[in-house]
């Protein structure tokens, strides 16, 4: 990733953050609840399309310049600041809501008009095959060894790269894959 990117990920795709080197980086995150979008109508039905994703295997990453860095960000900074104010200022529920709503119709329009940059898959093949794999079988009965046998790699070697890769083992990726599910479902 380059200075710039906004990175948008779907409700329940699990992520984190790896930096590949030692330079000091800033990085603004919102998380927005499903339940924030219940029953608001058809104004806000098209609120999220900028967070869907055709292929599941890349990020959805708008490139901002510096013009939009600073009008999100700028954003941001307001909605901090209006949720720490929390009911100690009048209106401050609404404003924060408006703030949001401000940068949701901001990245929603600049996802419109985005050119998709290309980046190399920093994730070796064999893990996204696993992601893939666990995906595709979430429903099924499916354990570390499964995945390990349907790659034709030996579970325990999997099971290292996975977790150096990923931060967690493939049987707990599993486990929090059909915990997301259960919530959605």
């Amino acid at each position: 990733m380059e200075p710039g990117d906004l990175v948008l990920f779907p409700p329940y795709v699990f992520h984190h953050a790896c930096p590949m080197g030692t330079e000091d980086y800033g990085r603004v995150v919102i998380n927005i609840k499903e339940e924030y979008f219940e029953n608001k109508g058809d104004d806000y039905k098209h609120f999220t399309d900028c967070f869907k994703q055709e292929d599941m295997t890349k990020l959805n990453i708008i490139h901002l310049n510096q013009e939009q860095i600073d009008t999100i960000v700028g954003y941001t900074d307001l909605l901090e600041k209006s949720l720490n104010e929390h009911e100690q200022e009048f209106g401050s529920t609404v404003l924060a809501e408006s703030i949001l709503n401000i940068i949701l119709i901001t990245i929603n329009r600049l996802a419109n008009k985005k050119k998709t940059p290309t980046y190399v898959d920093v994730l070796p093949k064999t893990i996204t095959d696993a992601f893939n794999y666990i995906n595709l079988h979430l429903s099924d009965s499916i354990s570390a060894s499964s995945v390990a046998e349907n790659l034709h790699l030996h579970p325990v070697y999997l099971n290292r790269i996975f977790k150096a890769n990923t931060g967690t083992s493939i049987q707990q990726y599993i486990i929090e894959k059909r915990l997301a599910l259960a919530k959605k479902l």
